[in-house]
């Protein structure tokens, strides 16, 4: 027996240590009340997009990405992504599992159950990643994957009907609530920058088409600072390789080469002369970022970068300040003094500080997840009946969708289907929608 196993071949791999986690260092910040600095979200989330643009290349989606497999070492500030254990090749035509990713960071379209899905639900999640370094918390913290739809909705709006038929054709014939968007600007806090709005809102689409591509987001002028000849570590080391790509890595969409690679110097000079020429307001609109993302995504490959895509800079990286250290809650002080909420002779100050204190109250009253301020008593009824009609639609069409599958199926056609769409038996179900019910 002993002779057997030391004939025995084993295969081992031997990989870099990376020390630490994205979610580690994001839970480090969030103990103290604080955000990751601006300039590490888009070192971080740079290599993240980076690495999914070479995956999807290979048809291979992840389906998993979510902080806690974001390998990170703080010293050089690489980045590596990890755990592949839920990955796969797609292949268009072929059945995929639906009930796969972590809930929070889950798809839309595996919420409504599609099987042929594309590797856009990593944009999706890694969205999801960027959206909750911003805000110090996940953008959608749902309770089951009915809630998280739930908090999807009260973010984005209820679907369209042509957003659902990409999402899930299944679903067209059943009407839900309508819900408003709410906009991206109230979502995160006042000093969010605008193109870091504008890189979430086109990565967090329902439409799968719609949301970039991870090259797409690499050009995104979210990164511009990583772009600048200057851009060094907050420690004084030169960044990370991030801008080696291999000539696979360029003929993926050739018309963004020229909004990948690094800037030299004379560019940077001619962006400046070009900037002080015609000045631009310090907050722009992130649908104007939004304009900008897009002639990138449509760019041909000989063309030169957009005079407004060169104009608007950020300060390239430097020794960290206590400023690029923000709290949660304290970015922008308000306009109004202290000593004018106190006059209530004044009526048009009365009427603000009832405003402020009702707003103060709600906010105590409604669970903390960070997703929509503001809401009035209304809003939040609204809400509660969003979640149970929801609920309703969702667990009816899964109901259905099991009683024809386990009924007409004898043996899984592929690997994927070994797994039940929706593995909850009736006790489970039955606690969730008490659950669901408690809440809304």
């Amino acid at each position: 027996m002993d002779q057997e196993k030391k004939d025995e071949v084993y295969l081992n791999l031997v990989l870099e240590y990376i020390p630490e986690t994205v979610y580690k260092v994001a839970r480090h910040y969030s103990k103290d009340e604080q955000t990751i600095p601006i300039s590490f979200i888009k070192l971080y989330m740079y290599q993240l997009f980076r690495s999914l643009a070479y995956i999807h290349s290979l048809g291979i989606c992840h389906r998993d990405i979510k902080p806690q497999n974001l390998l990170l070492d703080p010293k050089t500030g690489v980045l590596k992504l990890c755990d592949f254990g839920s990955a796969k090749h797609l292949v268009r035509g072929e059945p995929n599992v639906s009930y796969i990713c972590s809930r929070y960071y889950r798809a839309p379209e595996l919420i409504f159950g599609a099987i042929d899905y594309t590797t856009k639900i990593d944009v999706w999640s890694a969205g999801c990643v960027v959206a909750e370094l911003l805000l110090g918390q996940p953008i959608f913290p749902g309770d089951s994957g009915v809630d998280q739809l739930v908090e999807i909705i009260k973010v984005l709006g209820t679907p369209t009907r042509e957003q659902i038929r990409e999402m899930n054709p299944n679903y067209t014939e059943f009407k839900f609530p309508q819900i408003k968007s709410h906009p991206w600007m109230k979502v995160f806090r006042a000093c969010t920058p605008p193109d870091a709005i504008s890189l979430v809102s086109r990565l967090l689409e329902y439409t799968p088409g719609a949301r970039l591509s991870p090259l797409q987001a690499c050009a995104h002028c979210f990164f511009d600072e990583l772009r600048e000849p200057n851009a060094r570590l907050p420690n004084g080391r030169p960044l990370p390789p991030l801008f080696n790509f291999t000539e696979y890595e360029l003929s993926i969409q050739p018309s963004l080469n020229e909004f990948l690679k690094p800037r030299t110097a004379a560019q940077t000079d001619a962006a400046a002369a070009s900037a002080s020429a015609a000045p631009q307001s310090d907050h722009s609109q992130p649908d104007q970022q939004e304009g900008r993302a897009s002639r990138r995504a449509t760019a041909p490959a000989s063309s030169a970068p957009p005079p407004s895509a060169l104009a608007v800079r950020r300060a390239p990286f430097g020794p960290m300040k206590e400023n690029n250290i923000v709290k949660r809650g304290n970015c922008k002080k308000s306009e109004q003094a202290k000593d004018g909420w106190k006059n209530k002779n004044d009526p048009v100050l009365l009427a603000e500080y009832k405003e402020k204190e009702r707003l103060k109250y709600l906010k105590k009253k409604k669970r903390d997840n960070g997703n929509v301020k503001d809401m009035t008593p209304r809003e939040h009824r609204k809400a509660r009946k969003t979640g149970s009609l929801i609920h309703q639609i969702i667990e009816k069409q899964k109901i259905q969708e099991n009683t024809d599958k386990y009924a007409n199926q004898n043996t899984p056609s592929s690997e994927d289907e070994i797994i039940p769409e929706v593995p909850l038996l009736n006790k489970e179900r039955e606690a969730e929608t008490k659950e669901i019910e408690r809440i809304y």
